[in-house]
């Protein structure tokens, strides 16, 4: 079937006619595409510029954009357009990017300087230089075997006084001892703060600083007769103190026992550092703690030695005359002993060699001085040390009421040295 010529006109137009509608829409539809592309491709731009900005602080500036591009379908001219802003964005920001790392440096320089290294020669470094480890079995200890009070600098004078001329003021020392016994004084007991009156011998104890117990646990044990003397007499670990505080203490390290005295804490800690680093003594982990803890309210507290310690000369000290115990304020072995020596002269005289026939050996000991029963104790005697120690007068050196040389085991002149158990 054939159409009219004027049909097939009208048919040949509009099919080129709607070809041509197509192609303009298409052509429509390409260019709002592209603008599209460029309006949101403008947003991407920007949050890089954001990123980078902030890419200092570690977090990748990339990661933000690479997961927003597909959103955009023309996606490689969104990311040619990004990467050229980076440098921008970078360059236009360095101020803020430098901020957070100018930040970061402060914040960890107090740290430092809340906890410097402390000055050489000082406790504190010294302390850390100190092995730390638990407490060794006292197997084997005997306190005996340390020779406390032996004259380990053989000046003539036992180390008790010693200390007691090194440590009282206004002293008085007995007569015909050759300046070495003290027979009065007084003392600023360090322990509590107190100052005592110091007129008979239980007035005063000497402390080890380091209590030998204490010593033995944490390395002497291993040390050889010489040196455990050495140790036990050492002016460094010496000092004279109240009697009831000294047996309070016991044999406590730093972590269980310190001076009531609070002010005297410091000094107390680095005399003790000062002995466990001469003789290469070791701390417990709770005494490393609690001496550490009490330093750090005097990093600056020094440490000590032997000769800066060391006691005066036999005869020297704050020595002011000689003489003889003043009678103390309550009865004691000196008050008792005066009303007593005048009794032999008017008792009947045979009374006096029965009681040294009895007793040959105290009397053999009591003529050595040269003058009879006197210089030996007088008419003071005591049954047993616990006796002498309840009575306040032990230790007892010959020469002093109430010496016998039956206490006396060792023969060393000092009767009566340790409080019974």
């Amino acid at each position: 079937m054939s159409l009219p010529p004027e049909t097939r006109r009208l048919i040949g137009c509009g099919t080129g006619c709607c070809t041509a509608l197509m192609v303009l829409l298409i052509g429509l539809l390409v260019a709002i595409g592209v603008i599209a592309g460029d309006t949101t491709a403008s947003p991407e731009q920007t949050r890089p510029g954001i990123e980078l900005s902030e890419a200092p602080t570690g977090e990748p500036s990339t990661a933000t954009p690479a997961s927003e591009a597909p959103s955009a379908s023309p996606t490689p001219s969104a990311t040619a357009t990004a990467q050229p802003t980076t440098p921008a964005a970078s360059s236009a920001a360095p101020t803020p990017a430098a901020k957070p790392s100018t930040a970061q440096t402060p914040s960890a320089a107090p740290a430092q300087k809340g906890t410097p290294a402390p000055a050489d020669g000082t406790a504190l470094a010294t302390l850390r230089t100190l092995e730390v480890k638990g407490r060794a079995p006292e197997t084997g200890y005997d306190r005996d075997d340390y020779q406390w009070r032996q004259d380990t600098d053989h000046n003539g004078c036992d180390t008790r006084n010693d200390v007691l001329r090194r440590d009282l003021q206004a002293v008085i020392l007995k007569r015909g001892t050759r300046g070495c016994v003290v027979a009065a004084g007084q003392f600023t007991d360090l322990y509590s703060g107190k100052v005592i009156t110091f007129d008979e011998p239980s007035d005063a104890d000497i402390d080890h600083i380091v209590a030998l117990q204490n010593a033995h646990v944490t390395g002497a044990f291993r040390f050889g007769s010489a040196k455990r003397m050495e140790l036990a007499n050492d002016p460094l670990n010496l000092i004279a103190v109240d009697a009831s505080l000294n047996r309070q203490k016991g044999s406590a390290d730093a972590a269980t026992w310190l001076p009531p005295n609070t002010a005297f804490r410091c000094e107390y800690v680095a005399r003790q550092i000062s002995v466990k680093k001469k003789y290469g003594l070791w701390v417990t982990p709770p005494e490393r703690d609690a001496m550490e803890r009490i330093l750090t309210s005097c990093p600056d507290q020094k440490t000590y030695s032997s000769a800066s310690l060391a006691w005066p000369g036999r005869g020297e000290g704050d020595v002011i005359g000689e003489g003889e115990r003043p009678k103390p304020v309550s009865g004691s072995d000196s008050t008792t002993s005066e009303p007593k020596k005048k009794q032999p002269a008017s008792s009947p005289k045979p009374a006096a060699p029965k009681k040294e026939q009895k007793q040959g050996v105290v009397g053999d000991s009591q003529k050595k001085p040269g003058s009879g029963r006197e210089p030996s104790g007088g008419s003071v005697r005591f049954k047993n040390c616990r006796e002498a120690w309840d009575a306040g007068a032990a230790p007892l050196r010959r020469g002093d009421p109430g010496y016998e040389s039956k206490h006396d085991g060792d023969g060393d002149g000092v009767a009566c040295e340790k409080r019974p158990r």
